[in-house]
């Protein structure tokens, strides 16, 4: 094995790690610990890119026979729409992202950007900027609205009821802001806001993990088609820790850095 299908090998395990991460956190990120949703955001935004340049790399590999060199990744640059855009263009099997995948993409894709992974600072500096935690409540909100069914609604409204166990207690809202930074000044905000989470953050990474499918489809669709000597074996067993199991179990799942 070269030295160089080596370095292929370490950069798809650090993919898959960084995904991994971003998808653990994401399924804990809340509005009583917002610092996660930005470790979430960086890992999963840094992981498509890489996810997407190896596709990149594969497919010129495929073309030409042998690696590229540097100037050729460098041209497709950090956008991460752009990037999945070019991958789109590549792919063997055509495939579609829905109008959810894609407010995702382009929410990672801003994140990536200096504005959203400094959002803190340029607003203290600026004054004006976005919030990634708010345009993320966004998507989450999208999903209730337009994806859950009414036993999910059901169910969101009976975890409130049992969570309002003594609605005497308005200090375990002390401090507490929704992820759309209004403050929570009641008891039953709170566990309204707690039973919201609980339900739709394993549609968050069910979701994520469709947009990881599709590019890891690619990948193999392009991998199958590579000469003996840059094949890449046990991309599945790789990749496998995202993928098993119905939708209903990878919403369930927590820990995806196996």
């Amino acid at each position: 094995m070269s030295e160089q299908l080596k370095r292929l090998y370490d950069e798809i395990l650090f993919t898959k790690w960084l995904l991994g991460h971003g998808l653990t956190y994401l399924r804990k990120a809340c509005f009583t610990d917002k610092g996660i949703y930005f470790d979430s955001f960086n890992s999963l935004s840094l992981g498509l890119e890489r996810l997407c340049k190896i596709c990149l790399i594969l497919d010129y590999i495929r073309r030409e026979g042998k690696y590229p060199e540097s100037n050729y990744i460098k041209q497709f640059g950090h956008d991460l729409e752009k990037l999945i855009i070019k991958v789109e263009s590549i792919s063997i099997d055509k495939y579609e992202f829905t109008e959810l995948h894609r407010l995702i993409i382009s929410h990672l894709s801003m994140f990536a950007n200096s504005k959203g992974r400094y959002s803190n600072i340029n607003f203290i500096t600026d004054g004006a900027t976005i919030d990634p935690i708010d345009e993320w409540a966004n998507i989450d909100q999208y999903i209730i609205e337009h994806l859950l069914t009414d036993y999910d609604k059901k169910q969101c409204k009976n975890r409130e009821k049992h969570y309002q166990f003594d609605n005497t207690i308005p200090t375990i809202t002390l401090g507490y802001e929704s992820d759309k930074r209004q403050n929570i000044n009641s008891s039953d905000d709170f566990f309204h806001q707690y039973a919201r989470f609980e339900l739709i953050s394993g549609y968050r990474v069910l979701f994520l993990i469709q947009i990881i499918q599709k590019l890891f489809n690619v990948l193999e669709g392009i991998n199958t088609n590579l000469p003996k000597e840059f094949y890449l074996w046990e991309l599945n067993r790789v990749f496998s820790v995202f993928f098993y199991g119905t939708d209903s179990e990878k919403r369930k799942r927590r820990n995806f850095m196996r």
